[in-house]
């Protein structure tokens, strides 16, 4: 049960951690004015990959424990380490085009705005790997909420 509760907490956190990204995306999307379409995309499926990670890991904070098969956990982990990674490689492209002034204000660089289209590619792939991994969220979150219901259907009888 411990191993279940610390998933989920770290889902939802996952999601905030997500978030923040996406905000970081909206942002850039300001300072390039070319690619502003895919960024705000990108930022939107990430903003709704988070969505859908908080709402996996508020289930599985208040999933009954006869409702959680092994699988179903080793499932959610396993779509909650593609998300870190496919997050971590959205940040990595995002960031290394910032450059922070005397102020403390970020910006982005010259370079940062001229190097966006070399990255569109990598960039379509992680759009492509975030909308597999929503979809296995909300395939995950279906099957826990059925198992709910079934398992809630059995403590009644």
């Amino acid at each position: 049960m411990a191993e279940l509760l610390g998933l989920a907490a770290s889902i939802v956190q996952l999601g905030g951690a997500g978030v923040e990204l996406s905000k970081v995306l909206y942002t850039y999307v300001d300072s390039v004015a070319k690619s502003e379409k895919e960024i705000k995309d990108l930022a939107g499926d990430v903003k709704l990959t988070c969505s859908a990670l908080e709402r996996v890991g508020e289930t599985l904070k208040n999933e009954l424990p006869a409702a959680l098969t092994r699988r179903a956990i080793d499932d959610a982990a396993t779509i909650k380490q593609g998300c870190e990674a496919v997050f971590a490689e959205i940040s990595d492209i995002a960031e290394k085009r910032w450059k922070v002034d005397s102020d403390g204000k970020k910006y982005l660089s010259l370079l940062g705005k001229s190097t966006w289209h070399f990255k569109e590619q990598k960039v379509e792939h992680l759009r492509s790997r975030l909308v597999s991994l929503k979809l296995d969220l909300s395939l995950l979150l279906s099957v826990l909420l059925l198992a709910h219901e079934h398992a809630r259907g059995y403590q009644e009888t």
